[in-house]
């Protein structure tokens, strides 16, 4: 009889039949060849950690890869790649497979069927952003649900599978209680952690995990995304990559905004802040500072910054970068009005109109500094 704790897992069991573990794509992911490549020589050669820690930022493709890899470990239907067609990756798809259990930050009094419906929207877009709430945390009676579940063998899959998303938002009695996990894992657990910030992790989570850091996504595979999962149009979709920041769930995200019209008042207000007379800056402001406006204005704020990054990318020659690509001649008439330094300094009081908001500065009076900054700016 074969010890499972004495044989590596593989992708055939978790006691060792079956040492041929099939080439992986995991092609559900976008870009992050590097996470994948190592994940798939782990399954090949069954040395796959027992628990795995996902980090990078938001949007990028930790849940994805988590779900691909818990479908990788339980597929009956492909000799290369999870194939999304048979029972375990339907259901895994579906938040419906019993061998897997996702942790995330619920708020207090989370109803057993709000926990069902946001698993399986987790599960079923698997880069679509999810509202967890604000000030939630994942508390330590689902820490001791997943001990719970992990005690008994897999139902019907071949291994059990837990993700924890957003594991640096546990609460520190809840990362206390995983830790007896981590340290003594059934053979056939395999644990998938995702963190934006693995430095919020005890340091005696992050040493008892394998750690893959996923890097931000680069415009193209965006725009590739765009134009393949949501039928854009290549030069919408192009713009959205470059707006983006590398997050895929930010450019969907931005499918519902105008960006046009952020883009134009971004602009507009640039030139009244420089160009402008006293009653043009008063009436632009109070008129985008009216009640329930804050989000125009950070919004306003973000694509200034655009703007400043594409006058530096102008000035030093690389205009085939910018964001703004279709509006070059607002760029070069921007890029005659700042020097090198000028930018460098109204990117930093932009970003202290920034700070100032997430603070609940009011809106109004922030840009009217910014006005003010602007126009004592040297340029």
């Amino acid at each position: 009889m074969c010890g499972a704790g004495n044989n590596p897992i593989t992708r055939e069991g978790w006691c060792g039949r079956g040492t041929i573990t099939p080439e992986m794509s995991f092609d559900n992911v976008i870009g992050q060849e590097w996470p994948k490549e190592a994940l798939k020589r782990a399954l090949k050669t069954g040395r796959l950690a027992h628990a795995i820690l996902l980090h990078g930022p938001e949007g990028i493709g930790k849940r994805a890869l988590a779900l691909e890899l818990a479908k990788a470990v339980n597929c009956t239907g492909s000799e290369a790649d999870p194939c999304d067609t048979c029972r375990a990756c339907r259901r895994i798809s579906a938040g419906l497979f019993p061998d897997l259990k996702v942790l995330f930050p619920v708020p207090a009094g989370l109803s057993s069927e709000k926990e069902t419906s946001l698993v399986q929207q987790i599960t079923g877009d698997s880069y679509r952003e999810i509202e967890f709430g604000r000030n939630v945390g994942i508390p330590i009676e689902r820490v001791r649900d997943l001990q719970r579940y992990a005690a008994y063998h897999p139902y019907e899959g071949r291994r059990k599978v837990s993700i924890i998303l957003e594991a640096d938002q546990m609460r520190p009695e809840a990362a206390n209680a995983l830790l007896k996990t981590l340290e003594e894992p059934p053979h056939y657990l395999l644990l998938v952690l995702t963190a934006r910030n693995p430095d919020a992790l005890l340091p005696t989570i992050l040493s008892r995990c394998q750690l893959l850091r996923l890097r931000s996504l680069t415009a193209a595979e965006i725009e590739e995304a765009l134009i393949k999962r949501e039928g854009l149009e290549p030069k919408k979709a192009r713009l959205i990559a470059r707006v983006s920041d590398g997050s895929l769930s930010k450019a969907q995200r931005l499918l519902g905004e105008d960006i046009d019209e952020y883009r134009d008042k971004a602009y507009e207000f640039l030139k009244i802040a420089l160009q402008g007379d006293d009653l043009a800056r008063v009436n632009f402001i109070e008129d985008i500072t009216g009640p329930g406006q804050n989000r125009l204005v950070e919004r306003l704020l973000n694509t200034l910054l655009l703007w400043m990054r594409d006058i530096l990318l102008w000035q030093e020659g690389h205009q085939n970068e910018v964001v703004n690509f279709d509006r070059p001649d607002q760029i070069k008439e921007m890029a005659q009005a700042f020097n090198i330094r000028s930018i460098e300094e109204t990117t930093k009081i932009i970003q202290n109109c920034l700070e100032m908001m997430s603070r609940n500065v009011n809106a109004q009076l922030i840009l009217f500094w910014l006005v003010g900054r602007l126009q004592s700016t040297e340029v």
